[in-house]
């Protein structure tokens, strides 16, 4: 989608990529690894998938019927909203085309990796699909919490929490598995144990 729509409103975790910019980020993503891809209306996300198929992604999904979809199957789950905008149901009608995958069938499984390192870490090199939220105070986590999205029976968000060295984050895994968030994972020794092991393999870089 565009920027501007993004901002406003996306499942939360999402990288937003414009179907205009696709081509160009293609070779930083992984050709291995399951990708699910979704516009408003699902019409967009199934002309990402054909890109990605002609260039060997063959584990590409797209959302049945994208934001559109979602909403008339789970409603705002998973959901966040930009500050001041009030929560909508997204506009169209619902696009079902070929490799596609229900919003449930996402929803069940949904995974975010939340790397808690100050901006320029997460710059310098973060986990492929990772959103970078600095957490360093008690005041801050407590703050991010209440923004998570709501989550419903069967439909549990698990979170992924990444520092440099583990110690952070598997303090704020344990914390978020206290306050609602049963799955909430960290990567045990982080940054520096996932170098020393798989080198620069799903890693991204920014500018």
């Amino acid at each position: 989608r565009d920027p501007e729509k993004y901002a406003q409103g996306h499942l939360f975790g999402a990288v937003n990529i414009p179907l205009s910019d696709l081509e160009a980020w293609v070779e930083k993503l992984p050709k291995d690894r399951v990708i699910y891809v979704y516009d408003e209306t699902g019409e967009k996300s199934a002309q990402a998938v054909t890109l990605h198929q002609r260039r060997g992604f063959m584990l590409v999904r797209a959302i049945r019927g994208g934001l559109v979809g979602w909403w008339q199957e789970l409603g705002e789950l998973f959901f966040v909203w930009a500050e001041g905008v009030t929560p909508s149901a997204p506009q169209g009608s619902p696009y079902s085309g070929t490799f596609t995958v229900t919003p449930s069938q996402v929803a069940r499984g949904y995974q975010v990796i939340v790397d808690v390192r100050r901006p320029e870490e997460f710059k310098a090199g973060h986990l492929a699909g990772a959103i970078n939220v600095p957490l360093f105070t008690q005041r801050e986590l407590i703050a991010w919490v209440r923004t998570l999205p709501p989550q419903r029976q069967g439909y549990t968000l698990k979170l992924w929490i990444v520092d440099e060295d583990g110690t952070r984050a598997c303090s704020i895994a344990s914390y978020l598995r206290d306050h609602g968030y049963p799955e909430a994972k960290c990567l045990f020794g982080g940054m520096n144990s996932w170098r020393s092991q798989y080198q620069d393999e799903l890693i991204w870089t920014e500018e």
